[in-house]
């Protein structure tokens, strides 16, 4: 934007440059005006470049407003994925709001964690006794297909 002090001499020297007659006539007529080519140059370069100033602020504020909306948008977006997480987390019963921030979800996966410990060693003993089991079972096979005949052998 331009200067301060050039806009308060271009104002100071508008007001010096305008001076209205004492013998103005009641419609307007007589208006002298000594404002210099100069100075009127200035005023318009002054002008100019403040119009200049002007619209690439227009255009700012255009683009943070865009911007603005934009991430207004995003922060709807990010509020409806939070409920719908809460709302998983909870079981649908509606979570009161997100000012608990993160403690839902934490404790979802600290219970989700200890009950896949629980599964796994579940699973383990299962495995463990399935593997007994067999070993059992092909044991009682071989001892009794051990004592069963073969081919050639007579009973």
């Amino acid at each position: 934007m331009s200067d301060p002090k050039e806009v308060a001499d271009l104002v100071a020297t508008l007001s010096e440059g305008i001076a209205v007659s004492p013998s103005l006539t009641g419609d307007g007529s007589h208006i002298d005006i000594p404002a210099t080519e100069a100075k009127l140059q200035r005023a318009a370069s002054t002008l100019q470049s403040l119009s200049a100033d002007l619209d690439r602020v227009t255009a700012e504020r255009d683009a943070l407003l865009l911007q603005a909306q934009s991430h207004a948008q995003e922060a709807r977006t990010a509020n409806a994925t939070i409920y719908e997480i809460y709302q998983a987390l909870s079981g649908g019963k509606g979570e009161p709001g997100n000012w608990n921030g993160a403690r839902p979800a934490r404790e979802y996966v600290e219970r989700t964690e200890a009950r896949i410990s629980t599964l796994t060693e579940a699973l383990r003993k299962i495995a463990s006794d399935e593997v007994e089991t067999a070993f059992m079972f092909r044991l009682i096979a071989s001892e009794a297909l051990g004592a069963l005949p073969t081919q050639g052998e007579q009973p």
